[in-house]
């Protein structure tokens, strides 16, 4: 995907790609025309290299009918491994969450040792979770994805409340960021 798309084809592969490379977008354009929806294009780094996805705002955010299955449930493997790994990349609550800081993928799965075995936690990793955008993997690094850059305000604060709460490697603390 390198030439530049019009803002409908971005809209349409930002959806069904999770995040493109900003290169390829005029990003004021399509954040143009996903306005009255209440979303909006924001930054993240996949690879190295500056991208975009899409953010709704917490006016609009869409709300799971809990009466239907709409999407993939989130196993406890994934729930337990993905807060290891936001525990582990997320050094300042005070800050956003996205980009934060990478980290060894054993420090991640040491982080939700107890919890959940090596296995499942490493498999929640290489696949549900990477899946999701909701972290990125190099070799031995993992840290957090585009879909954490979309985060909401409102999720964000969310999550500064359960912040301390966050499981951490052994021997770490959240009084340690």
């Amino acid at each position: 995907m390198a030439e530049r798309l019009d803002p409908r084809t971005a809209a349409a592969a930002v959806r069904a790609a999770g995040a493109i490379p900003a290169r390829c977008v005029d990003q004021a354009a399509v954040n143009r025309l996903l306005a009255p929806s209440g979303r909006q294009l924001v930054s993240c780094t996949s690879r190295g290299e500056r991208h975009l996805t899409v953010r709704w705002n917490d006016e609009t955010a869409p709300v799971i009918d809990q009466d239907k299955v709409v999407a993939p449930i989130a196993t406890r493997a994934f729930a337990l491994t993905f807060a290891a790994v936001l525990g582990c990349c997320w050094t300042q609550p005070d800050d956003d969450p996205y980009p934060g800081e990478p980290v060894g993928v054993d420090e991640a799965i040491a982080a939700a040792s107890g919890q959940v075995s090596y296995t499942w936690a490493k498999g929640a990793l290489d696949h549900s979770l990477s899946a999701a955008g909701l972290v990125e993997l190099d070799s031995d690094t993992v840290r957090l994805g585009h879909a954490v850059a979309a985060f909401t305000t409102g999720q964000i604060s969310a999550l500064r409340r359960l912040y301390d709460q966050l499981p951490r490697p052994a021997g770490s603390t959240a009084e340690d960021t």
